[in-house]
């Protein structure tokens, strides 16, 4: 029953934080708040489009961190979002990014990492990303718009909510009711601060309005720099969301369009990649057969072992000796593990991935891929 109510708090404070996301946009700090959120979830990887432009989405609740029960309540955490951009970044096919955003935001620890780190990508990149609010950049995810080039709105799309909020529950009079009664037993005067089994001391009050005033004036200096306005008149929106032509009027974006049309806009105003310079034709080279040597038949049966030692943990029974005989590359190897795994629906990735650097050495891989070569000689 222990494990059955830790499961069921545990939703329950993902289903809370989703509904308050959705009702409020809060930029949300998480000190005394009681949306507590942790963990990692999947990373998703970004889209080429036509011209070459990469998109990549930040939709949901945005988490400091998250894990696989969040998938379920569309939360998606700031680490998400750095590793998509910059994947995208990165993206040789990729000339420009852009940046969909359908968030009403989420909490305060990480957001200003993710901007900074995003941004830091984008220098050392030299490509343009631009931010589609598609339906909603608010708090957060409005932050996270600031890191665009240019932000484009969808005619109902939500923008805005430029604020800090904490939320602190006093449910003292729902202790007394049931007859239970707290006693915190502390080493520090503020140790207890912000616990929700007594009402909210006038010195926790002013710690905590002074976080929130301080990550405000912050998420204000953002805006401003980003959207070239002063900061009064961030601060003179209090918090306000605008939709659509209103958020371009507010300068929180620079015009109304679709996704579609941002990312043709981009493409079209992104240069042509120049055609390669002709080049006098060459003689054709003479293609020499690779030296086969003793050491590198030993690092492809070390290959081929390794392989078939992560096969058999899938439950995938390979003929080593055969395979090694024959001379199968690893690459070979790896696709028929692939295929095999793909008709029972059970791939898994650690097959796929590129091998480790081997260092020289008498290891055990080494020593059994060396015994079963020196096997299949003698069979052959």
């Amino acid at each position: 029953m222990d494990k059955l109510e830790a499961l069921r708090a545990r939703v329950s404070n993902r289903a809370l934080a989703v509904a308050w996301s959705l009702a409020q946009g809060p930029l949300v700090a998480r000190a005394l708040s009681s949306l507590t959120i942790d963990g990692l979830v999947s990373r998703a990887a970004h889209r080429i489009h036509d011209g070459g432009i990469a998109v990549v989405q930040v939709v949901g609740y945005l988490a400091s961190r998250a894990d696989e029960w969040d998938l379920y309540f569309g939360l998606c955490d700031y680490a998400t979002v750095v590793a998509r951009v910059i994947a995208a970044l990165e993206d040789p096919a990729s000339r420009g990014v852009v940046i969909e955003v359908d968030s009403f935001g989420g909490d305060a620890a990480g957001a200003f990492d993710c901007r900074d780190e995003i941004l830091a990508a984008k220098a050392a990149s030299g490509k343009p990303v631009w931010v589609v609010a598609k339906e909603a950049a608010c708090s957060s995810g409005y932050l996270i718009a600031t890191t665009g080039d240019r932000i484009v709105a969808t005619q109902t799309a939500q923008l805005g909510s430029v604020g800090v909020m904490a939320l602190h529950c006093d449910q003292s009079g729902y202790d007394a009711k049931i007859g239970a009664k707290y006693t915190y037993i502390k080493a520090g005067a503020k140790k207890t601060d912000g616990n929700p089994h007594e009402p909210l001391s006038a010195e926790a009050l002013a710690d905590l309005q002074a976080d929130i005033e301080s990550l405000y004036s912050s998420f204000v200096t953002a805006v401003s720099e980003s959207r070239g306005v002063t900061e009064d008149e961030v601060r003179a929106q209090e918090a306000a969301v605008y939709r659509g032509q209103a958020a371009v009027d507010a300068k929180l974006a620079d015009e109304v369009g679709t996704l579609d049309g941002a990312i043709a806009a981009l493409a079209a105003q992104l240069a042509p990649p120049a055609p390669p310079a002709p080049t006098e034709p060459t003689p054709a080279a003479v293609v020499e057969p690779p030296v086969v040597t003793a050491a590198s038949e030993t690092e492809r049966a070390a290959e081929l072992t390794e392989i078939a030692a992560l096969a058999r943990k899938q439950g995938v029974d390979l003929d080593l000796a055969k395979a090694i005989r024959d001379k199968v590359s690893p690459d070979a190897l790896r696709r028929q593990v692939l295929e095999t795994l793909a008709d029972r629906s059970e791939a898994n990735p650690i097959i796929v991935a590129a091998p480790l650097a081997r260092t020289p050495g008498d290891g055990p891989l080494k020593r059994a891929a060396t015994a079963a070569a020196a096997a299949a000689g003698k069979r052959s």
